[in-house]
């Protein structure tokens, strides 16, 4: 008795037995986890076996994880988010043997919107991955294949903290006024961005001696039955000095820099990490030394999500058989695969 496989080429035989090709390397999600339509996982799985072969079965799965590596006050845990498997050579009573030549499996599976992006922080990580199973009869080994897929996710033009910039201002207890703001809400791994400031004293015996900024990261993990875990780091910092005693207005700007090492933005309800500017500014008043401590939000992004950002998102159908099977084949013309 003869079997078909789901789809075969003629095509050249691959140095790699089994391989797995994304129509896409990079996943997006548009929008926030509340109001993304989500995407499609499309692609094709490619056996070339290079000589007559038994096989029991041909197998896709992917899955989706969180995993909190835990520490000493992180405890160690790991979620699902995901799992799909589609099954290309359904195993039988017989094994099949499969003739030497390329074997391609089309898959493709919709997901939904508030799926969390891909993250990979010291403590935990999100990964998503796809891992194929040529599934051989005893005495021989099971060829395997596996690929992570990256999923990103980037905001929709029309939001609000997208398009707006970064500000902070007031007056301090009647006595200072101040104005910080960055020229751009987002900025770019490697970028360097200037923070700008306008302060003005309104009392003459208030002066401002020194002002600090850091650029300092937070990642949060979020573990059920326990309180929210955050660490936090400062990746940059930039100062400068006022020896000028006669002075009553202030206007600059300093340059900080975000290091190539910093995580970018993501704010899934399992590692959340995200950016602020911490503005430190030392005044003295009647030859009393005070702090005014003030906080602005930035964001962070990986150049790919900035390209994202730019480009619309486009329109993802899902293929005309979804859900249906394919029509039977003749057993008349089979002869690239036999049970035996």
């Amino acid at each position: 008795m003869f079997n078909i496989p789901l789809k075969d080429s003629t095509t050249h035989l691959h140095t790699e037995q089994i391989q797995i090709d994304l129509e896409a390397d990079t996943l997006t999600m548009y929008g926030s986890p509340n109001e993304s339509v989500g995407c499609i996982l499309r692609g094709t799985l490619r056996f070339s076996p290079s000589e007559y072969m038994k096989v029991k079965s041909i197998t896709l799965k992917f899955t989706g994880k969180v995993k909190i590596n835990g520490g000493a006050d992180l405890p160690k845990h790991e979620y699902d988010l995901i799992t799909h498997k589609w099954t290309f050579l359904e195993a039988n009573h017989d094994s099949y043997l499969l003739a030497p030549k390329d074997y391609v499996y089309d898959f493709e599976v919709p997901l939904r919107g508030d799926l969390p992006e891909s993250v990979d922080v010291n403590s935990g990580r999100i990964v998503y991955k796809l891992k194929a199973v040529v599934e051989r009869p005893a005495f021989h080994f099971s060829l395997k294949c596996s690929r992570t897929v990256e999923m990103k996710r980037a905001p929709l033009p029309s939001t609000d903290d997208f398009l707006q910039p970064t500000m902070i201002s007031g007056i301090w207890s009647d006595k200072f006024a101040y104005h910080i703001s960055t020229p751009d809400t987002t900025y770019t791994v490697g970028d360097q961005f200037p923070v700008l400031f306008n302060f003005c004293s309104l009392i003459p015996c208030f002066k401002v001696c020194k002002i600090n900024i850091y650029l300092r990261e937070f990642v949060t993990y979020n573990i059920k039955g326990s309180k929210p875990i955050v660490k936090w780091y400062d990746l940059n910092k930039a100062c400068n000095v006022y020896n000028d005693q006669t002075q009553h207005a202030w206007e600059g700007h300093l340059d900080l820099q975000v290091p190539k090492y910093t995580y970018c933005d993501s704010e899934s309800s399992y590692i959340q990490v995200f950016h602020k500017l911490f503005v430190e500014i030392e005044v003295e008043e009647n030859g009393e030394l005070k702090t005014l401590h003030l906080m602005l939000r930035v964001g962070i992004q990986t150049a790919l999500q900035n390209e994202l950002c730019q480009s619309p998102p486009s329109y993802q159908s899902l293929a005309s058989f979804q859900g249906i099977p394919p029509p039977p084949y003749p057993l008349s013309g089979a002869h690239n695969m036999m049970c035996v």
